[in-house]
């Protein structure tokens, strides 16, 4: 069983218990740490994923999405939980969508809707050019709507 268990803890060790969950069901390394530039866990043998970023929750995520498109700098996500998701199955999204969504409740949009702007993103990123300006404006709006919700 992968369950995190997280009742009581602060961001930061719930942050840690998740990169070392991650780490231990993909096979990763961890490399993570205050000034890591988005790089949580690298990997040296998964064809297409080098590295991910770990986030605990979908505010998070989103804000680091935004920072992403910011420095013009895609790196793949895996959001909360990993929980009884197998490897295969997790790297399968981070290749499709750019993101693996565990178990995690503040999400501000559905599951599927999180998975297409994060694989939209990626290609945004990619390309360059102006979409980016638009895709960075909806996701500080996309923040703070998060923020809202999860403050109400």
């Amino acid at each position: 069983m992968h369950k995190i268990e997280s009742f009581g803890e602060t961001a930061e060790f719930r942050g840690q218990n998740l990169e070392e969950a991650y780490a231990r069901i993909l096979g990763g390394k961890i490399v993570g740490g205050f000034g890591d530039k988005g790089k949580d866990i690298v990997f040296e043998d998964e064809p297409g994923i080098g590295v991910i970023q770990v986030k605990s929750s979908g505010q998070g995520a989103m804000k680091f999405l935004a920072e992403c498109v910011d420095h013009k700098d895609f790196i793949p996500v895996v959001i909360g939980d990993p929980g009884q998701h197998p490897k295969d199955e997790i790297f399968q999204s981070i290749r499709n969508y750019g993101v693996f969504i565990g178990d995690v409740t503040d999400l501000a949009s559905s599951h599927q809707k999180t998975l297409e702007l994060f694989k939209t993103t990626r290609a945004a990123i990619a390309a360059g050019g102006p979409r980016l300006k638009e895709i960075q404006k909806a996701l500080h709006l996309l923040s703070k709507k998060q923020k809202e919700a999860v403050a109400a």
